[in-house]
């Protein structure tokens, strides 16, 4: 048999024809080549990534894209360029929902966009590496979003880059392999039929094909001129195909963005969204930041259409440059690692949401357990989850509430992000509706507005709006069955109270819920969750119907006293001792006391642990002079004063070994020292909350 050499790797008819028995690997490297291994362990990493490290992250993206099987729903995605792969690519983003599944079609996907940049550019097995090239642009493009998810408005965005490039290599493939005459109508037919399809992904494919033309005529004189005259009608058709369906098709689109269409332009180019400032530097804070991994995919091809001229030049055969593939790769790969969004908040976010949705409340407070410095999103699901683990728990307070800003370029909103949901957990049914609706219009429909919408209205009894939703999420593959379960509440209503996503919202849904200007959602619900200021407004109706002698009104408000809940009424004493106000938390306390028929001689109700801690700490701090408290409620408090006089004094004892050791340190520094050796012991209590959590940052 004759030697078969082909570039020092034993080729699979050697391994095939040999008598001698080769191992598993040995035939793998015989038909992958080294090269060809490294990639298949890329792939196979990344789905590991991310199907199951990024699933939570998945989940959500699937959350907030929105793909109906209807056919207006069809007619509205393709009514502008680059609708068409919009619309695949949001039927793509479907099967998120199972993440090891949807992370398995988009790294196939990936792979497809290797396999095809080989064949377009004739790259050989030993620089096959040099294929990756696009496929981390492509990457890096998505996994830099952050919480650019919940604002760009580019539908089946994940997918829209990965289908356009795909779609365009077959085109330079083909272009490749056609005769000179044939480029220039080949050329002309595709930024016609592709504009609409793939818009200007299919104006700057169509100049790469042009500047392929041109390199591969450098080795080919007989064709240039053809090259330099199809590079010309390029631009030309590059200039005027986009103003001609302008002018003749499509009216819903701006003749500025023409030529961008099918990349979040109004996003990353025109500054739309506000740069916020932030704590700290982070590389994420630059807007310009988002556009790099886009030219970074340009000039990848640009290299590869130059090689197929520079592949000739004989220093490329020297031995030296068989290393340029691994550098290639290492570069690819500090860059992909660089331009993946590793924010821990971020990630604990979209865990939190994804757990809520599942009723999973324990691991709620958990994932809140793993952030250092959370974001103040991340404390109210810790909080919103209590209430439902258990007031008594540790946790609601402590030294995990110091938070920080989201990590991102533009000025976050609890809005846009999650602040729906806070407002259905906190009862305020028509804030959580208003928000989807605001958003709706400004981001389009997203299964996740549409589900809060059904469930807020549900709450609210507004069923006729709700059954509307139901309606739209029927027509989805994987958020039908949610639907079809909120359809059978509203045909059971007396089911509807003791359901687990409803029970304890319908119990804090005992107010008016009046819509006015909520700019930060967690000071409204602070100033606005006031079971005190609704049980005496309601006292006072009472009293007008009794005087009035209107027995009915008098018992209508009598009723709706009643219903004002436990939950409520912990709740609301809540949010005084979160804004540190004593004096307000004293009157929630007193109108909780009172509705409980609390007296000297009967102890029926139980304060939760952090307002127990929060009397021992205020009665202490007032030493008596202006507050007077029960002494049943005294002795209820009795071990929290105990364990305060026990911080207290640690507190003093750290204090004074500090000033001895250090007579000029600055109080900042005494305090931050202080607060890192109590929180071992201290930390989840409400002594440390209030002496030490500072610089609270809601947004």
């Amino acid at each position: 048999m004759s030697k078969i050499e082909h570039n020092g790797d034993t080729t699979a008819e050697e391994v095939k024809d040999s008598p001698k028995r080769v191992s598993f690997f040995s035939h793998v490297k015989a038909c992958l080549g080294i090269q060809g291994i490294l990639v298949a362990l890329f792939f196979v990493l990344l789905w590991g990534v991310l199907a199951f490290y990024e699933s939570a992250l998945l989940r959500r993206i699937d959350n907030l894209s929105l793909f109906l099987y209807d056919d207006l729903y069809f007619e509205g995605m393709t009514s502008v360029p680059a609708g068409l792969l919009s619309y695949v690519g949001c039927y793509l983003i479907q099967f998120f929902h199972y993440p090891a599944l949807g992370a398995a079609i988009y790294v196939s996907m990936l792979y497809l966009v290797y396999f095809l940049t080989r064949k377009a550019f004739v790259i050989p097995r030993e620089y096959a590496l040099l294929a990756m090239m696009p496929v981390f642009a492509l990457l890096a493009s998505n996994t830099q979003l952050g919480y650019w998810i919940f604002y760009l408005k580019l539908p089946g965005y994940y997918y829209v880059a990965v289908l356009a490039v795909v779609l365009s290599l077959l085109a330079m493939w083909a272009y490749r392999k056609l005769g000179n005459v044939w480029r220039m109508p080949f050329l002309l037919v595709w930024v016609f039929v592709g504009y609409p399809v793939m818009g200007v992904y299919a104006l700057a494919s169509a100049l790469m094909m042009a500047i392929m033309g041109l390199f591969m005529a450098l080795r080919d004189k007989n064709s240039r001129i053809f090259a330099v005259a199809t590079f010309a009608i390029a631009l030309m058709l590059v200039y005027f195909v986009p103003r001609y369906f302008y002018y003749y098709y499509y009216d819903t689109v701006d003749l500025d963005l023409v030529y961008y269409i099918g990349i979040p332009v109004q996003e990353w180019w025109l500054g739309a969204v506000k740069e916020a400032d932030h704590d700290t530097e982070s590389f994420w804070h630059s807007m310009g930041v988002f556009k790099v991994p886009f030219y970074v995919l340009l000039l990848s091809f640009l290299l590869l259409a130059a090689s197929l001229y520079l592949r000739c030049v004989k220093a490329l055969r020297r031995k030296y440059m068989t290393s340029l593939p691994y550098v290639a790769l290492l570069a690819c790969l500090l860059f992909g690692l660089r331009y993946w969004y590793n924010d821990d908040n971020f990630r604990i976010e979209n865990k939190q949401n994804l757990a809520m949705w599942e009723g999973d409340w324990k691991a709620v407070v958990e994932y809140a357990s793993e952030a250092e410095r959370p974001t103040r999103q991340i404390v109210l699901n810790k909080n919103m989850a209590m209430l439902r683990v258990g007031l008594d728990k540790k946790g609601f307070f402590g030294a995990g509430d110091n938070s920080v800003l989201p990590n991102s370029p533009m000025a976050v909103k609890m809005q846009h992000v999650s602040g729906y949901d806070t407002y259905f957990y906190y009862g305020k049914m028509n804030y959580c509706y208003r928000w989807c609706m605001e958003n709706s219009v400004e981001y389009g429909w997203r299964p996740e507005y549409l589900k809060n919408a059904v469930r807020s209205m549900i709450a609210a009894g507004e069923y006729k709006l709700a059954k509307r939703y139901i309606r739209i999420l029927k027509h989805t593959l994987f958020h039908d069955e949610w639907a079809e379960r909120m359809e059978r509440l509203i045909e059971n209503p007396q089911k509807i109270a003791e359901d687990k996503e409803f029970k304890l919202p319908l119990r804090l849904y005992s107010f008016n819920d009046v819509l006015t200007t909520d700019e930060s959602i967690e000071e409204y619900i602070m100033s606005n969750v006031n079971a005190a200021a609704r049980a005496e407004e309601l006292n006072a109706l009472m009293f007008k119907a009794l005087t009035e002698g209107d027995a009915e009104t008098f018992r209508h408000y009598a009723d709706e006293h009643k219903s004002i809940s436990v939950d409520y009424r912990n709740v609301s004493m809540m949010m005084p001792l979160v804004k540190k106000d004593k004096t307000l938390f004293f009157i929630y306390l007193d109108s909780y006391l009172r509705a409980f028929n609390y007296n000297e001689s009967s102890t029926n109700v139980k304060l939760p642990r952090a307002c127990r801690e929060a009397v021992s700490l205020f009665m202490a701090l007032d030493r008596g002079r202006t507050m007077q408290m029960s002494p049943e409620l005294l002795k209820g408090i009795s071990d929290y004063e105990m364990n305060f006089k026990s911080f207290h004094d640690k507190v003093k004892q750290i204090e004074k070994n500090l000033r001895g050791k250090y007579p000029d340190i600055m109080e900042q520094r005494l305090n931050a020292i202080a607060a890192e050796q109590l929180k071992q012991q201290f930390g989840d209590t409400y002594y440390y909350y209030y002496f030490f959590v500072k610089g609270i940052r809601t947004y």
